[in-house]
């Protein structure tokens, strides 16, 4: 709705941007909510096309809302998630959420956990995301011990 539009293009940290969109939960069977932030950003920008003109957190909050609208196809959310990240190189929020659309989109498993678990240790990324976000995301992707 309007109100979480208005949070989402606030000066709120990103890790508290992510937790707000990862708290509106994902479908398998879309939902709206990248259409409804899409339609922020052309007021907000008083322009329909507000791709080029979209800030790294922005492009972000857009990328993430996408690949949660519909969790079976969330391909259409890197260019915006690519976008954050080539903006943002250093935010740690930003580097695990690509990862993890990223894994989303492969079909092993061990490659899923590759592809995030490389984020674990990475120093020259900032710790922007608190840690018991990170302890979630790298628990429930870590594959199971037999």
């Amino acid at each position: 709705n309007e109100n979480l539009s208005e949070y989402l293009l606030s000066k709120a940290t990103i890790d508290r941007k992510a937790a707000l969109i990862n708290g509106l939960g994902w479908s398998t069977e879309g939902k709206q909510n990248a259409r409804l932030f899409r339609e922020a950003l052309v007021k907000k920008y008083a322009s329909p096309n507000v791709d080029s003109k979209l800030s790294a957190e922005e492009a972000f909050c857009l990328g993430y809302l996408t690949a949660l609208d519909d969790y079976q196809n969330s391909q259409p959310a890197l260019p915006y998630l690519r976008k954050a990240h080539q903006a943002k190189p250093r935010s740690y929020t930003i580097a695990i959420v690509e990862a993890l659309v990223q894994a989303q989109n492969t079909s092993s498993f061990n490659e899923r956990w590759n592809i995030v678990a490389r984020l674990g240790d990475d120093k020259q990324l900032n710790k922007d995301l608190r840690g018991g976000a990170r302890d979630a995301i790298f628990d429930y992707m870590r594959p199971s011990q037999p």
